[in-house]
């Protein structure tokens, strides 16, 4: 849609988009100025040493080894070179390495995942990895690949139109308007707001007496038909609050 020039075609001046959450309970609308969602990106790293008799380590480089001393230079990155009042996680979900428990293992894989509050920090945390990698490679004689996928942008949302909303949902008695903490989940709206100002906002959909208190993406996950309404009714909201514009 982006790409498309829709947007600049129809002259947009805002944009705007929910989606439901169980974090928060039916009626609650959270949201919040600033970094709201996560950038996310895709990680795969492979090391690739010599192979060898586990009674022979000298013969051998163990990419094994080498990946833990990755995984604390990670730590490092977010601990030393990221402001700690901006989140940021570098995660490493899967590594599989070695064929029996008696061979040096050749090569060592890890699959992660990136997330940030900007695009800046991002940048940072990808030019440390790769750097930590390259030491690595000087400092143990391996080779080692490194493959980031990058995913959605961050979900920023514009101060002026958070004040809007906040503003709109108190028209709506049914509904309460909640500043809530960022979170690390991402989502493609924030290309949208790479060239449009806008806010996401989540609408709760927590009923601890219907059961509904599972969380997104799990198979036991549901809502009642009153939170689409609430969702109708959010947007009904907005859509008077900024005719003041």
């Amino acid at each position: 849609i982006v790409e498309s020039g829709i947007l600049e075609k129809y002259n947009v001046k805002s944009i705007f988009g929910l989606h439901i959450f169980p974090g928060l309970e039916e009626g609650i609308i959270g949201s919040r100025a600033g970094g709201f969602m996560a950038k996310a990106a895709e990680l795969d790293i492979t090391i690739n040493g010599k192979g060898g008799h586990g009674g022979q380590p000298h013969l051998g480089v163990d990419s094994i080894q080498v990946a833990t001393k990755l995984l604390d230079g990670f730590n490092l990155i977010n601990s030393k070179y990221i402001n700690p009042l901006e989140p940021s996680i570098i995660a490493v979900g899967k590594i599989s390495g070695g064929t029996i428990r008696n061979i040096i293992a050749k090569s060592t894989k890890l699959e992660g995942t990136i997330r940030t509050l900007s695009t800046e920090n991002f940048k940072l945390i990808v030019k440390k990895i790769k750097d930590i990698a390259r030491g690595l490679e000087i400092a143990y004689d391996v080779e080692i690949t490194v493959e980031i996928a990058e995913g959605y942008p961050p979900v920023v949302n514009s101060k002026t139109y958070i004040k809007i909303l906040e503003e709109s949902i108190k028209n709506a008695p049914e509904l309460e308007y909640q500043e809530i903490d960022p979170h690390m989940l991402a989502e493609d709206f924030g290309f949208y707001q790479e060239s449009v100002e806008g806010v996401f906002f989540f609408l709760g959909s927590k009923n601890k007496e219907l059961g509904y208190t599972y969380s997104l993406h799990n198979s036991k996950f549901n809502f009642s038909d009153k939170v689409l309404e609430n969702g109708v009714t959010a947007y009904k909201a907005l859509s008077k609050g900024l005719e003041i514009l």
